[in-house]
């Protein structure tokens, strides 16, 4: 939890590791030296690797800011044991607004085997050594970081806090960025009011002037470019950070312009969008605008394929508008521009070329009852997603977890429009009158976390079954909840399944249902796996056992020893390890025997 003075905030932040290389292990719900629960984690690397809690997918998905006070005289506090170190590891604590944007504090040779506690004042913090670049306050992705480079480690946290002793010293949770409704972004419409709301110049020589225009009835940007103007050029970008517009794929950016002189500007302007995606920066073509044969109010229509097609990467636009007039062509130049707006492609109809298959908008969660007790689940999404899970409730009380949805490839339909349907089908589950919610989880390495409904975890899609409003299927598909395809044991048993192509299945049957639910795999007396409930299918046998699941691609060759433990917890029950009774008992499993 995220705390202040000792109280605890609403909402959690995500743990979350990097590591380029795989070698790093996190355990946020690890065993300390004293048995306590604690984060436990593993360097095993010599590339620099990190663990983290990130606001993404959190309650502070629009990221956090600190206060001045608390920026002046707020301290970040944490307790940390190591249990062995390499003489060559270096360890760094941080604060991370996006590479290169941190700011650090060096852990110099922490003893081995006792608990240190570190109260490390904000403004002790260092810039970034590696790269320019320093956290930004107002815009915290990750609001604790711990660091190793060059070496080896093996260490627990504890009681990671933000600290401050004076009024007005407070952790804020950001308001959340517009980045419209999927159907308009109004960038401005007589005012700056979404996530893209800093309006800025490259290389001077440009005034500008925010005015009311008679004739388009609200306010307007006047440019006036000096005598000197040559490279001139205004932007309006997001401050916040790169934004996710793949909803306006195949749509366009709309404005209206306004030449008020042309000086001796003939070719007119050029037009482009950047982005910036995991750190590399990038851009669309410059593309063209002629000049405008009149001095009146033309509206300009410009195809966002257009820009995809030239560069763009949608997934994290952090200037929307770029426009400027040709090089060389700028001196004394005044124009005005109004009504900038991005749309999709479904806006007016004009550009509206998607298909009439699939039904749904895009990033609904839609459940299509079908005769018989049986429900379809699914979701239509701007892009093929690494991880896709589905997540339903029946009458209050989760029932149903697809935690692979992403690869089960005969639930992915390619619609031939950029978008991609994910959809299962659930026989036989459901009475008249029971009530179903149900909500998606998604991942890319370029738009990250995503829920839907959203924006956050716990806000759910509704339907009321009705078998006389159900449908007969006609798409065929097949019930998911059987657990046919799953390899289970005697209740508590834990069950190592080998699968094609170096795969392998982790099952659990337990005696109840548990609030949370953990794997750790070893690989030949490495441990370099661990999973939490989320990514496991839950099967509900119906005699009050309940069998949890998940499989692991692509990790094995013959002859590797396979080990497995599982952590479970239930207020009722409390923790219980299996095979228990402690955490350093393990089942095991030889690969390809």
């Amino acid at each position: 939890m995220l705390t202040l003075d000792g109280e605890e905030q609403e909402g959690s932040l995500v743990p979350a590791l990097y590591s380029p290389d795989d070698s790093v292990v996190s355990d946020p719900a690890g065993t300390g030296p004293d048995g306590e629960t604690v984060w436990s984690v593993q360097f095993n690397g010599t590339e620099a690797g990190s663990v983290f809690l990130s606001t993404e997918g959190s309650a502070y998905d629009n990221r956090l800011s600190l206060t001045d006070n608390m920026q002046q005289e707020g301290a970040i506090e944490f307790d940390l044991y190591v249990e062995a170190i390499n003489a060559d590891t270096e360890l760094y604590a941080k604060i991370d607004s996006g590479w290169p944007n941190v700011s650090v504090y060096e852990i110099v040779d922490p003893a081995e085997g006792e608990w240190i506690s570190f109260s490390v004042p904000i403004s002790d913090l260092e810039a970034n050594p590696a790269e320019d670049g320093q956290a930004d306050y107002g815009n915290i992705l990750n609001a604790f970081v711990l660091e190793a480079l060059n070496g080896t480690a093996i260490v627990h946290l504890n009681n990671i806090r933000y600290t401050c002793e004076v009024e007005d010293c407070a952790i804020e949770a950001n308001a959340p960025a517009d980045t419209g409704d999927g159907e308009t972004l109004n960038i401005f419409m007589g005012d700056l009011t979404s996530a893209f709301n800093e309006l800025g110049v490259f290389n001077g020589n440009i005034e500008i002037e925010t005015l009311n225009d008679a004739d388009l009835g609200t306010n307007v940007f006047e440019f006036v470019f000096s005598e000197a103007a040559t490279n001139s050029g205004p932007y309006i970008v997001a401050p916040a950070g790169p934004q996710n517009l793949e909803a306006y794929a195949g749509g366009e950016v709309v404005f209206d312009l306004k030449v008020v002189d042309a000086a001796s500007n003939t070719s007119g302007f050029l037009i482009k969008a950047d982005h910036n995606v995991g750190g590399v920066g990038g851009s669309s073509a410059e593309l063209s605008i002629p000049l405008p044969d009149n001095n009146d109010w033309n509206e300009i229509r410009v195809p966002i394929d257009d820009y995809t097609s030239t560069g763009l990467d949608l997934s994290g636009v952090t200037a929307a508008f770029v426009m400027f007039p040709v090089f060389n062509e700028q001196a004394g130049m005044v124009y005005r521009v109004g009504n900038i707006r991005w749309v999709a492609a479904t806006e007016g109809g004009d550009n509206d070329d998607t298909p009439s298959e699939p039904a749904g908008e895009l990033n609904e969660v839609h459940m299509t009852p079908i005769v018989g007790g049986s429900v379809r689940f699914s979701i239509r999404l701007p892009e093929v997603k690494d991880n896709v899970q589905l997540f339903a409730r029946i009458n209050g009380a989760q029932d149903y977890v697809i935690a692979d949805l992403g690869q089960r490839t005969e639930a992915i339909t390619d619609n031939g429009d950029g978008t991609f349907t994910y959809e299962i089908l659930r026989e036989s589950a459901y009475a008249d009158g029971d009530l179903i919610e149900a909500r998606f989880y998604s991942y890319s390495p370029d738009a990250g976390q995503i829920f839907y409904p959203g924006p956050a975890d716990d806000i759910w899609a509704e339907l009321t079954y009705l078998d006389s409003e159900a449908v007969e299927d006609d798409q065929g598909g097949s019930e998911t909840g059987s657990g046919d395809d799953i390899v289970d044991g005697e209740v508590d048993e834990i069950v190592i399944t080998d699968v094609e192509n170096g795969g392998a299945q982790f099952t659990v049957r337990l005696s109840e249902e548990k609030a949370d639910l953990q794997l750790f795999a070893r690989r030949n007396g490495a441990q370099d796996y661990v999973v939490g409930l989320a990514d496991h299918t839950v099967i509900d046998n119906g005699d009050g056992t309940y069998t949890y699941s998940v499989t692991r691609t692509g990790a094995y060759e013959a002859g590797d020893l396979i080990e497995a433990r599982y952590f479970t917890y239930l207020p009722e029950s409390g923790q219980i390890f299996l095979p228990g009774p402690g955490d350093d008992v393990w089942a095991s499993s030889t690969y390809g025997e």
